[in-house]
């Protein structure tokens, strides 16, 4: 996408234009297997965009919220208050609407696609198995949650508390917290750097602590890196 909004493929060594514009509220595009472009929904921009060679852009009805989909870009979630809407971009019409004792939040899929993960007002993360079609339960959390990410090789999952700035990480494979660590909350950051490293922001310094043992140690730092990255132009 260029700064004017127009889309292009890019493939063997060629450029080609794509037909529509990037919505103006876009914040997530995500290529698909098929060799589709997702713009997927936010909590200010309602409705899911796809743009694909020799065809208009489309668009598929979707509630605003939080999204997210797989690495395949086979499946779009939405947060969608009391419930998460799952939806295939090439079988539009057989939406699922999983419904929530909660508030959804935020969504997030395992790095395989299998599981999806649901932030929400309550002080659990919900489970999803997509293949299975069913709940798998949830993860404990100390309270309620606006935020959740999947990590590299998905050993470790990020959560966001609904308030304070910390993050509670959790295990997947156990289901159980295994750390909670005071830091801010950004696009890039926290993230786990395989395999048990947690890199995230103290202030204007990034910060790496080891997850294997009984509590986060640090195990580096790099002074004034946050600004370092706001000077070179590449700031949240």
């Amino acid at each position: 996408a260029d700064t004017g909004g127009a889309m292009h493929l890019m493939g063997r060594r060629r450029t080609q234009p794509l037909k529509g514009r990037l919505p103006p509220e876009a914040t997530r595009l995500v290529g698909s297997l098929q060799g589709h472009a997702l713009v997927l929904p936010s909590a200010r921009q309602p409705d899911l965009a796809v743009f694909a060679a020799g065809a208009p852009a489309r668009t598929i009805p979707l509630p605003a919220g939080s999204a997210a989909a797989p690495a395949a870009g086979d499946l779009v979630a939405v947060a969608a208050d009391g419930e998460v809407v799952l939806l295939d971009p090439a079988r539009p019409e057989r939406a699922r609407h999983l419904e929530l004792a909660g508030h959804a939040r935020d969504v997030a899929f395992s790095p395989s696609g299998h599981r999806l993960y649901v932030a929400q007002d309550r002080p659990e993360l919900r489970e999803y198995d997509r293949f299975g079609d069913r709940w798998r339960g949830a993860i404990d959390l100390p309270g309620p949650a606006r935020a959740v990410r999947s990590v590299l090789y998905g050993t470790h999952l990020l959560v966001r508390p609904a308030e304070g700035d910390s993050v509670w990480v959790l295990d997947p494979a156990v289901r159980v917290q295994v750390a909670a660590v005071a830091t801010s909350w950004g696009p890039d950051m926290p993230l786990v750097a395989p395999p048990a490293a947690l890199v995230v922001r103290r202030g204007g310094d990034v910060v790496s602590l080891d997850l294997e043992g009984a509590a986060p140690r640090e195990r580096g730092r790099v002074g004034d890196g946050h600004d370092y990255q706001r000077r070179q132009g590449h700031a949240d």
